[in-house]
């Protein structure tokens, strides 16, 4: 497989729903529902098109660099971009058993990247990209608790 299918930038374009339960569980003593959902950005209005940083050319997808950018969105302009497809559903809930409260964090996700990476190879990584993720979520979470956002 030539090495640029596997090297190319990719977006996933979502929306991002997010959701507090009226009733939660016995022994749930907080809870909160994220659904993201892929979407197609060509759907919307060309307001909200403006605000995203790719272009759709010749049906070509290409990203274009703010109007202040940084040296490496500089870099980035005008380079090939491959659409990929991203869902999830997170549910996060304080619990309280056995007398000790604990934070449990539950994710069902499936996606596809896009472009001629085999599907076989895609799943291998998810897991991985997910666990990497995880302390980069729990260090905004205490980010926004010590600012007093949470």
């Amino acid at each position: 497989m030539p090495a640029p299918i596997l090297l190319d930038d990719r977006v996933f374009t979502v929306l991002v729903l997010g959701f507090v339960p009226a009733a939660i569980p016995p022994g749930t003593l907080a809870q909160s529902i994220d659904l993201q959902i892929p979407v197609d950005l060509s759907t919307f209005p060309q307001a909200i098109q403006a605000r995203s940083h790719t272009s759709r050319s010749s049906g070509r997808l290409t990203y274009r660099a703010p109007s202040s950018p940084t040296e490496q969105q500089k870099k980035q302009d005008g380079r090939k971009i491959v659409e990929g497809k991203y869902v999830s559903l997170e549910k996060m809930s304080k619990v309280e058993e056995g007398g000790k409260t604990y934070s449990k964090w539950e994710m069902k996700t499936d996606s596809d990247a896009g472009g001629g990476l085999p599907r076989g190879l895609q799943r291998l990584g998810v897991p991985g990209a997910i666990v990497k993720d995880v302390p980069l979520a729990v260090e905004a979470l205490l980010k926004r608790r010590s600012s007093g956002q949470a």
